[in-house]
């Protein structure tokens, strides 16, 4: 009879670790999801402000066409044309100011995020 009991406890033991080790991997995947769910809004924020001709946040990461890919660094508005957004394009040692207004352009991540997506 006692060995009987071991044996139950042991296995309810092992039902718990294992629904406890189920709801662990199920917390990991929601934090995951709100985390892409952020720097997709945060991308989304990102372009409606350079769309709009406005300062995005500092780091964004874009690509323009005919530049290729970079950080954005800085900005500078006008009050006649269009602003100028500070890009440092990958590989280069210095930003250049940008017309974004003017060219054809994407937000690939969010500032911080350094993947690009």
């Amino acid at each position: 009879m006692e060995e009987q009991a071991d044996t139950d406890g042991d296995l309810a033991m092992a039902l718990q670790m294992q629904e406890e080790e189920t709801m662990a991997a199920q917390r990991e995947e929601q934090a995951r999801e709100r985390q892409h769910v952020a720097a997709r809004e945060a991308m989304e924020a990102a372009s409606a402000l350079g769309r709009a001709d406005k300062e995005m946040p500092p780091g964004t990461r874009v690509r323009v066409d005919g530049r290729g890919d970079g950080t954005v660094e800085g900005f500078e508005g006008h009050w006649i044309g269009a602003n100028e957004h500070k890009i440092r394009f990958d590989g280069a040692r210095e930003a250049v100011d940008v017309k974004l207004r003017d060219l054809d352009w994407q937000v690939l991540g969010p500032a911080g995020d350094g993947r690009g997506y």
